[in-house]
């Protein structure tokens, strides 16, 4: 795997939402304001100060990657927040690396991984870190859904640049909470609108699973 600036080293989890998700529900956006990194500074300290930092895919998920993806493939995190998803990679047998804007993300990650590599940095900025077509998956966890319909095609088209030819999406994300014909409020689909979003973004739907959603997509070129 080749990075730009950074060498790259060769029990259930109980399901919350953060304080972001909370805030959309209740129909605030001031959280969604680029300036305003206090929020995600926050959000990295309540996640560090949770007992359990140990995670665990369902089942479900852990097939999809044994037939999808099986080890070795390397693995990006993107939104990373203190690595624990990178860890669990780590753990399977992955080769991950993470990224995260939140500092304090960045800083508890580097210390509850300390073998893997973080990068400091917002994920709309991939292509200055990373070659094109490195990565065999991406995963991500609460991050595409705090942006705007605009903005993910902004963060989707980073995904493709750094992931393989046919590179494969892993999402647990809050993404579809409309129900069918309610209004679009630009943050939000219903689950058909969403499969017809990423498809114009060239991804398409391999796995869902509910009620703790992951998504598994695959570059359709």
């Amino acid at each position: 795997m080749v990075a730009r600036s950074v060498g790259i080293e060769s029990g259930r989890a109980r399901v919350e939402r953060c304080e972001c998700c909370i805030k959309t529900n209740r129909g605030k956006r001031e959280w969604q304001i680029a300036k305003n990194f206090d929020v995600w500074e926050k959000e990295s300290e309540r996640a560090w100060k949770e007992d359990n930092k140990d995670l665990m895919f369902p089942d479900t998920v852990l097939g999809w990657l044994r037939k999808y993806v099986p080890v070795p493939a390397t693995v990006l995190d993107a939104g990373c927040a203190i690595g624990k998803f990178v860890k669990l990679f780590k753990r399977l047998g992955y080769e991950c690396i993470g990224i995260e804007q939140s500092i304090t993300g960045v800083r508890y990650a580097r210390q509850f991984v300390p073998e893997a590599v973080i990068i400091w940095d917002r994920i709309q900025n991939l292509d200055k870190h990373f070659e094109r077509g490195i990565f065999d998956i991406i995963f991500t966890s609460a991050v595409i859904q705090h942006n705007t319909h605009e903005r993910k095609k902004v963060l989707l088209g980073q995904f493709k640049h750094v992931l393989k030819p046919r590179g494969y999406y892993l999402m647990t994300e809050c993404t579809i909470r409309l129900e069918k014909g309610q209004k679009e409020d630009g943050y939000s689909f219903t689950k058909e609108h969403y499969v017809d979003f990423m498809k114009e973004q060239g991804f398409a739907l391999l796995e869902y699973v509910d009620p703790w959603p992951f998504y598994l997509w695959r570059l359709s070129s």
